[in-house]
């Protein structure tokens, strides 16, 4: 899948090294490959299943070359991952362990793979960040991201990549399943099931992210066209957003996905409906 995605014109290619065997993967994809060379972005700070995180300049350096070395050629792009674990006092000797790779030539680019928008909002101003991966920040059920992190990034000329496009699996395969636990919870109770498999907590306004699921699901029958390819297309549709990062886990999925991104960006009325349908109660997601 990897080497079609490349052929199809796709290189830029973002794992991790918590990714399981991901970085083997895409190394393994790379030993035969006779095309241009893949953009290869990994991150560091954190690996084997969250049991290490450890964002010191030895870590983090020993990391990246692991990377290297599993990929068979140098990395790109490297971010932090998850810096939200990344203790205040361990945040300085990070971020000068990255400039310090940059400027060796080492790494082409800084980012952040994730993170509270407080910390994102520290980190871009010390001019230090060169893009900024959302996670469940901005997709076509939520657009929180857009009013704070878009501009934050536009001032400090850092790109957007937009992570979680399919709102992990709700937009894509996985909506049958969340729209059955809608009908059958009590209207009272919690639903476990987009965020928590992401955050391990409950979330009281998990139910609006399916309704609005539910909605840009009906918009997408209506023009014909599936429900992940509404989603990624209203992506490819935004300014903000400046690259759109997915997952797919087979070729079928590349598939889906390469279809929606040859139509390119929605026709503006549909793009005007879900960026409305993406707005609806998002007070209840502030907490209001």
């Amino acid at each position: 899948m990897l080497q079609q995605a490349w052929a199809d014109g796709f290189l830029l290619t973002d794992c991790a090294p918590l990714y399981g065997d991901a970085e083997k993967v895409v190394g393994a994809a790379l030993m035969n490959w006779q095309g241009p060379d893949p953009v290869l972005a990994t991150k560091c700070g954190i690996e084997r299943g969250r049991a290490i995180v450890d964002f010191s300049r030895q870590f983090i350096g020993n990391m990246l070359l692991r990377s290297e070395q599993r990929f068979g050629r140098p990395v790109n792009l490297l971010s932090v991952h998850e810096p939200q674990n990344c203790r205040p006092d361990a945040e300085a000797e990070c971020l000068d362990t990255l400039l310090a790779l940059r400027d060796e030539g080492r790494i082409a680019a800084i980012g952040m793979g994730g993170g509270g928008f407080g910390q994102q909002q520290r980190w871009l101003g010390k001019q230090v960040v060169d893009y900024v991966m959302t996670f469940q920040r901005i997709n076509a059920v939520t657009l929180q991201g857009v009013s704070d992190l878009v501009p934050l990034c536009r001032r400090m000329k850092a790109r957007i990549w937009a992570a979680s496009p399919f709102e992990m699996g709700l937009l894509g395969s996985g909506y049958e399943q969340y729209v059955q636990q809608l009908s059958t919870a009590p209207t009272d109770q919690n639903l476990i099931g987009v965020r928590q498999i992401a955050t391990g907590q409950l979330v009281k306004q998990e139910r609006i992210i399916i309704q609005r699921a539910q909605h840009v699901a009906a918009i997408a029958a209506e023009a014909g066209m599936t429900l992940s390819q509404i989603a990624l297309r209203f992506l490819l549709s935004m300014p903000q957003v400046d690259y759109v990062v997915v997952g797919p886990s087979g070729l079928e999925q590349w598939n889906d996905c390469l279809a929606a991104y040859r139509a390119g960006p929605l026709p503006i009325d549909l793009y005007k409906h879900v960026w409305q349908v993406a707005q609806t109660g998002e007070e209840l997601l502030r907490g209001g």
